[in-house]
């Protein structure tokens, strides 16, 4: 507290007296010294007085609190690594003014922390470390200070090995102990537990890890775990195996599954083995059978159980099983021998399906288009005869099917379009065979033109009578180059009397487009007499006469003296006698000549079922 003012040098005094060991200045006012008693809060009255003795009072008040100290509330712990520390305070702070604060030196290990507030140490520590001394400091608000100290250990973390992985015990025969799984590291004393309980008769020691005792009844092969826990309830887990058999325990008969291809006559190896035992039963005779609808024999029919507790034998198939799974068909009776009781045991014999080969050809190929071709496919194995059915597959587009009838089908179809096509046969399978495709058959479907060129002559041909008509044809293949069978040219529609060539008259199979030209030769003009003066009676003398006309100018120049009547008579003769019904000169009759006629003449190749044609004109004038 400060005075002011006043008249000269000014003094100050306290009531009541300071607490011991604290002094009080008259010329400052300024309290000083080590207080040695505690004193609740007290009201301090300060007179300020001038050298006129003017006085002035102002209070304060004071507390002495108890002296700070620091106190060891845990001398030692041991922790154990990688195990949560369970809280602790090594050291306790008491007195001081205001709110304590805690802090440790030397730094704690790694994983612990110290709290600042309460001097708590908390955390897992994930090293380990021998005794160490750690001090804890202690500071109030006005900054006093007291310390203590604390011992601190880190053990290693705890381990739990496994000593036994598996084991055997017989019922109601003592058990060798045994320590299945042994502890290490940790704090303070290693305690043993093992899940799930042991079968019955059987000890587990919580401080050894140790199993004793006499099994009381059989137990299959079961696992344990066994834990480990340390003072700080640190744990770690290790396992082991136990079975318990009977004292005399039987044989058990496992047959290993045997398989076999459909059709193979090579034998089939047949292993039996005699498991579940102490031991093996060693000279314990195997026999082995076969059950309907299996047969067979083997060979050798017993045999002896080996050190091993295996028994060999071969069993070969009577005839061809057919493809199929025999459940249990094979068996092995193992008898009794020793101690070992007889046993039995069944196996399944699988005889699989086969791959059959599969074969497809072409009755024609190529083959003319609209002709029919038949497919024939051919399923075949040395085991026996396929059955099922063969479906003819063109690309991807179904043709048919067939089924299968001494290991053939046949297929025939005339619907396949001009071009390449590729066939397959598809064998459905059956109980002994497996699907199979067979190899594509490229089909080549092939037709041909018959067409008039336009170099050398065309469609129409216009000629004299006794002339000749020439057409210059082509004849070309189609989806292909060469024809796939013979072509056999014919003409229709000629006029009466004409006569033709073809050149060439037919083409080989195996030829390319080929030139065919038709030559038509027409024939002199017959000509017709027509009686009673008009024309269009009688027959057509006008035409005749024309007809004649050549031969009766040859006729006159050799026969000049001729009367006409005789030169026509000779005329009439040599037509032949084609007007017998002429008498006499003047019989009132004339000659006619035919007038210009067209005819349609075809020419159609011919090709096994297949035909073509083309049509040509022919005028006659």
């Amino acid at each position: 507290m400060i005075g002011a003012n006043g008249t000269g040098t000014l003094s100050y005094s306290v009531s009541p007296t300071l607490p011991t060991g604290l002094s009080y200045s008259a010329s400052t006012g300024a309290i000083t010294g080590t207080p040695s008693v505690v004193s609740a809060a007290i009201t301090y009255t300060v007179t300020v007085t001038d050298a006129n003795s003017a006085a002035a009072t102002a209070t304060f008040r004071l507390t002495v609190t108890g002296t700070l100290a620091a106190t060891q509330s845990i001398a030692s712990t041991v922790l154990t690594e990688n195990h949560a520390a369970t809280s602790f305070i090594p050291v306790t702070g008491a007195g001081g003014t205001g709110t304590l604060s805690y802090s440790v030196s030397p730094a704690l290990l790694t994983g612990l922390t110290i709290s600042s507030t309460t001097g708590a140490i908390t955390g897992t520590p994930t090293v380990t470390s021998s005794a160490t001394t750690y001090t804890v400091t202690v500071t109030d608000a006005n900054s006093a200070t007291a310390t203590a100290t604390f011992s601190l250990t880190v053990n290693a973390a705890v381990t739990a090995a496994q000593a036994v992985a598996a084991t055997t015990l017989v019922d109601n025969q003592p058990a060798t102990a045994f320590t299945p799984v042994t502890g290490l590291g940790g704090t303070g004393t290693l305690s043993y537990g093992v899940s799930p309980t042991l079968p019955t008769g059987l000890s587990f020691s919580t401080s050894t890890g140790t199993i004793t005792g006499t099994a009381t009844a059989t137990s299959t092969a079961t696992t344990y775990t066994v834990t480990v826990t340390d003072a700080n309830s640190a744990t770690a887990t290790a396992s082991f195996s136990l079975t318990v058999i009977l004292s005399v325990a039987p044989t058990v008969a496992s047959v290993k599954t045997v398989a076999t291809p459909y059709g193979s006559t090579a034998g089939i190896v047949v292993t039996a083995t005699e498991s579940g035992t102490v031991g093996v039963a060693t000279g314990g005779v195997v026999t082995f059978s076969i059950a309907s609808p299996a047969t067979g024999s083997f060979s050798p029919a017993t045999c002896t159980l080996s050190a091993a507790g295996t028994c060999t034998t071969t069993y070969t198939p009577t005839g061809t099983l057919a493809a199929g799974t025999y459940t249990n068909d094979i068996g092995a009776s193992f008898a009794a021998v020793g101690s070992y009781a007889a046993a039995s045991g069944t196996t399944t014999l699988t005889v699989t399906q086969i791959t059959p080969s599969v074969s497809l050809v072409s009755s024609a190929n190529p083959v003319l288009v609209q002709n029919a071709m038949t497919l024939t496919a051919t399923v075949s194995s040395s085991a026996s005869v396929p059955t099922g059915t063969v479906s003819f597959i063109d690309g991807t587009a179904p043709l048919g099917s067939a089924t299968l009838s001494n290991g053939v089908a046949t297929f025939t179809t005339s619907t396949l379009t001009v071009g390449t096509h590729s066939i397959t046969a598809i064998y459905s399978g059956d109980t002994n065979f497996i699907t199979v495709t067979s190899a594509a058959v490229s089909e080549q479907v092939e037709d041909f033109t018959l067409s008039l060129t336009t170099t050398g002559g065309g469609t129409t041909s216009a000629v004299a009578p006794g002339g000749t008509a020439m057409y210059p044809l082509t004849i070309s293949p189609v989806g292909s180059t060469t024809f796939p069978a013979n072509v056999v040219l014919s003409v229709t529609g000629l006029p009466t009397g004409a006569t033709f060539t073809l050149t060439p008259e037919s083409i080989t199979s195996g030829a390319g487009a080929t030139n065919v030209t038709l030559t038509i030769i027409v024939p002199q003009q017959q000509a017709k007499l027509e009686r009673g003066g008009g024309i269009g009676k009688g027959v057509a003398p006008v035409a005749f006469a024309l007809l004649l006309l050549p031969f009766t100018r040859r006729l006159r120049r050799s026969a000049k003296k001729l009367s006409r009547c005789a030169a026509l008579a000779l005329l009439l003769l040599a037509g032949a006698g084609a007007l017998a019904g002429l008498t006499g000169c003047g019989g009132g009759g004339s000659i006619v000549a035919q007038p210009q006629q067209s005819y349609t003449v075809t020419v159609t190749g011919t090709s096994r079922s297949l035909t073509h044609s083309t049509n040509v004109t022919l005028t006659v004038q």
